[in-house]
């Protein structure tokens, strides 16, 4: 890494020019995990102090996923009644809206459904009046029960045999309300059911499909969702409502936010739980099957903090380093012991004795003077 090309130019230099301030340092009371450095040694490694700040920090859970669309924005087209593709303009990625024509399919068969529609409508008006007939006549005890139990039979049977033909056009697009005699078509219309954009394509002009043949796909990507897995050693720090800050794995220039909506309660084979997350907001530059690195805010705090350069770790051990006395010529460091709470990539939050927390504490250079430090004690 660069700070160590740095440090170690830096350590050279303070070698080479710890010796001139020699019988200053035998006369003063160097602890152990103190350093001294002349005016002209703080100002080579370029080191700062400042006072610890209060900051909104973050504890999170890694997790990686992809972005998805629940199965209610999946749609497959298929042409219920068969028949052979006559027109289509799709095209794969085709933006398509609720309503709009998809294909045209033709088929011999729809012919005869209108001719078997208009047969039983017309069979089934002589049925009603029939059975409004015998009906009055039973009433009037001048009719037979049986005849009017048949005429009722049959006409209940021909309004169902009709409502059965007229589900089946439906199917294809076809309105039996609009059927005319001397208009009956071949063809009919598969629509949209829905705004989207076609993902999929299985068919082409001239092409013979049956009722459980696809002809496309649709996905509805207004309700993208983001699908992530975390470790399961972190299940019992996850919650409903936490919020999820994610990056395209393509482009980690930009920020996505989502919030948990659902925790699957299965562990997966790898040892990874499943966190279903709802977007904040909709932006169409996202698609389903984006890859995305992201993290889930498990924590959020207000703390003490140093920046993240301000502290080191030695021999399992984190450290800072305070300015215990300056002069002119000289200035004194010491090297703190410390633990530390929530971090982010900027701030650490240091967990401090009452003691030190007015102390001035190194903001930069600090790894240089525990280069020292460490030279220092092998000395």
């Amino acid at each position: 890494m660069n700070y160590f090309i740095y440090t170690i130019g830096i350590f050279g230099f303070l070698l080479t020019t710890c010796s001139a301030p020699k019988e200053e340092q035998e006369t003063r009371d160097i602890k152990a995990n103190e350093i001294l450095l002349t005016e002209a040694q703080r100002m080579s490694a370029s080191i700062t102090v400042d006072t610890v700040q209060l900051k909104t920090l973050q504890g999170s859970i890694q997790a990686s996923g992809q972005l998805d669309v629940p199965p209610q924005n999946l749609i497959t087209i298929s042409a219920l009644l068969g028949g052979y593709i006559k027109k289509t303009d799709l095209l794969p990625g085709k933006k398509v809206k609720k309503g709009e024509v998809l294909f045209v399919i033709e088929n011999p068969e729809f012919l005869v459904l209108q001719r078997s529609y208009l047969e039983t409508k017309s069979k089934l008006t002589y049925l009603e009046l029939e059975y409004k007939r015998q009906e009055a006549l039973y009433q009037q005890n001048i009719g037979a029960a049986q005849a009017f139990q048949e005429a009722q039979a049959n006409y209940i049977s021909a309004q169902a045999q009709l409502s059965d033909i007229s589900a089946r056009l439906s199917l294809v697009g076809i309105q039996a309300a609009n059927i005319q005699t001397d208009k009956l078509t071949s063809t009919a219309t598969i629509i949209s059911p829905e705004n989207g954009f076609v993902s999929r394509l299985e068919v082409n002009i001239g092409k013979y499909v049956s009722p459980q043949d696809v002809l496309c796909d649709i996905v509805n990507t207004s309700h993208l969702h983001v699908e992530l897995f975390a470790y399961e050693k972190d299940l019992n720090k996850l919650k409903e409502g936490q919020a999820i800050e994610f990056k395209l794995m393509n482009d980690e220039t930009k920020s996505y936010t989502a919030t948990v909506y659902l925790i699957q309660r299965t562990i997966q084979n790898d040892r990874t739980v499943r966190i279903h997350g709802h977007l904040t907001k909709e932006d169409p530059n996202l698609l389903p099957n984006m890859y995305v690195q992201g993290k889930i805010i498990v924590t959020s705090a207000r703390v003490l903090a140093l920046p993240s350069s301000a502290v080191v770790q030695a021999n399992g051990k984190n450290y800072v380093f305070i300015e215990k006395k300056s002069t002119k010529d000289y200035t004194t460091y010491e090297a703190i012991p410390i633990d530390i709470g929530l971090s982010s990539a900027e701030w650490t939050e240091v967990l401090l004795s009452e003691s030190i927390k007015k102390e001035k504490f190194v903001t930069t250079g600090a790894y240089t003077l525990l280069s020292i430090l460490l030279n220092k004690e092998e000395e």
